[in-house]
Order: C-alpha cells, then structure tokens, then sequence
C-alpha cells in the first residue's frame, strides 16, 4: 500500500494508529504553505527530524514476511507531495513553483558495511515511512537509514548553503523479538 504512487494522496498510511495520531501531530495537509517557500521570497532553511524509532533501538518484528517497521519523521520547510512519475508530464507536479518541494525517500544499508551504497526502500509524501523488510536481503540486522527530501526529478533537495542534502540518519537493530523492544507491528 506505500509503495503505491496514488496521484491524488498527500497522506499515505500504513494502517496503524501511530500512522493517525502523527498525522494529526505533524500537520499534513494538501495546502499547507507555510512549510514550503512559493515564488522567490527568501527561504529559510529545510529539515528532517526522525521522531521514532530512536537511534540504538531494538525493533522486534516477529517472522510475518510483510514486517515493516514504521519510520516517523518531522519535517520543517519542506513541502511534501505525492512524487510525479518519470512517464508524467513534468508540468503536472504539485511541486511547480515552490522550492524545498518534493517527497521523502528512504533508503537502507546494513551496519558492518556502512561504506556500501545505500539502498532505496521505499518513499512517501507523509510523516510515515515504512521500512520494508521484505526488500531488504537479511531483515534481522543491524541498519544505518537515511530519510532524504527529493524534488520530483530525484535531484536532492538542499539546505540553503546550496550544497548539503536534507536528511536525517537513524541506526536500529532489527529482530524478531528483543529485550526491551520497541514494537513496530506486522502489518
């Protein structure tokens, strides 16, 4: 259901009620201008924040083969919409004439080889990502995520410096259960 590219949705859920109480907490909304810079009035600086899991946590996923682990994140100056597809016309973006414009992409490497490229997971224009353990060859790792805001074209959005990417990294441990652990549900 995330994975889809719904035209019209600027919410996407993933049918838990964390997905609910953080849509009503973070404020997404299909006309919200004041988290986006429109036409050429001096823009302030972009940001995301990963709200939960926190950093060094255990997330026990239990054996379902469709576990994904909710990724809740907060963003600041951006504006988040559904992405364009690559076969769309260019002109249709919900994005035309607003900077700091585009969706969220998350992508997954696995901590021992922290130098590998990381690998794309999944996107969203809403506070929730999904991290889909069913792409992901070994589920029961250590993972180093990164969250990064992207224009429609997939070119990076950047903070105001004009070079540095907006993104936000988590470290979690992922298992089908563990001490302490944080439940990220099955669904």
């Amino acid at each position: 259901m995330s994975e889809s590219r719904a035209s019209g949705s600027v919410c996407r859920f993933v049918g838990s009620a964390i997905v609910a109480a953080s849509m009503t907490a973070v404020g997404c909304s299909s006309s919200d201008s004041s988290t986006a810079t429109s036409g050429t009035a001096t823009p302030t600086d972009p940001s995301i924040a990963i709200l939960s899991p926190t950093t060094g946590s255990c997330v026990a996923v239990g054996d379902d083969p469709n576990a994904e682990v909710p990724i809740l994140v907060s963003t600041s100056q951006l504006a988040l919409r559904p992405p364009v597809a690559a076969t769309d016309d260019p002109s249709t973006s919900f994005c035309t004439g607003y900077a700091h414009c585009g969706h969220l992409v998350l992508t997954a490497r696995t901590m021992p080889d922290i130098a590998a490229v990381p690998v794309f997971n999944n996107e969203s224009a809403g506070p929730v990502i999904p991290l889909l353990l069913r792409k992901l060859a070994n589920r029961y790792t250590d993972f180093f995520l990164t969250v990064a805001a992207v224009a429609d074209d997939g070119t990076p959005i950047v903070h105001i410096d004009g070079a540095t990417p907006v993104t936000a990294t988590l470290k979690i441990s992922v298992r089908a259960a563990c001490d302490d652990a944080v439940d990220a549900g099955s669904k």
